[in-house]
């Protein structure tokens, strides 16, 4: 899946935590001969992986947990519609490739080794040639969804930095008393980083009012 991964790589800088697909593809391209249906597993895995990294950074509505809670064909949707906000992209591609996504979770539900473990020996086992048909198609997508992605000037939704605004930290952690091992300002940033931004302007328009 080398396509993939020159563009994780191109782009590290700017989405550091992009190299945590590294480990995912590695498990798409060990098991594609030993162990197809993980390797089909796996192929599921990025495509979804990739379709919540999308939606988190253009779709402001919807926080991290509950884009971790949407489920496959959902989230890989949602992406796209996010996407073609930005990009022209070709409504039968969408269609033919939302065909794809729905197999593909069937199949992964029918047979999947890891997240749906069975009773050996199995009622169905895919095929090599079935996985690497899968790998291909699924580096073809993913290169398609990221390369679009990744051409988009997105500097005005640059992220807030959590040790940048000490000052409004504490003061919300003030307000919301926590045991002392907890962070409220920490867990809203991390949890629900909209609200938190929502906050911190608030707080900045509030403080500039009342110089």
């Amino acid at each position: 899946m080398e396509l993939v991964k020159n563009l994780i790589h191109e782009n590290i800088d700017r989405y550091n935590h992009l190299d945590y697909y590294f480990r995912i593809i590695d498990s798409i391209e060990k098991n594609e001969i030993s162990n197809p249906d993980i390797s089909i597993e796996s192929c599921k895995s990025l495509i979804e992986g990739i379709s919540k990294f999308i939606l988190q950074y253009l779709d402001e509505a919807n926080d991290k947990n509950k884009i971790e809670k949407m489920d496959f064909p959902e989230v890989f949707k949602k992406s796209i519609t996010e996407l073609s906000n930005y990009k022209e992209i070709e409504p039968t591609l969408i269609s033919r490739i939302g065909g794809f996504i729905k197999r593909l979770a069937e199949i992964r539900n029918a047979r999947a080794d890891i997240s749906h473990g069975k009773l050996a020996p199995k009622d169905e086992e895919s095929s090599a040639r079935l996985s690497k048909l899968v790998k291909h198609t699924t580096e073809g997508l993913v290169f398609y969804l990221l390369d679009n992605f990744l051409s988009l000037d997105l500097s005005y939704k640059e992220d807030v930095k959590y040790e940048d605004n000490k000052i409004f930290n504490q003061v919300i952690d003030e307000e919301n008393s926590m045991p002392s091992y907890l962070s409220y300002s920490k867990a809203l940033f991390e949890q629900d980083n909209v609200a938190y931004i929502d906050r911190l302007d608030e707080y900045n328009l509030e403080s500039e009012e009342a110089e």
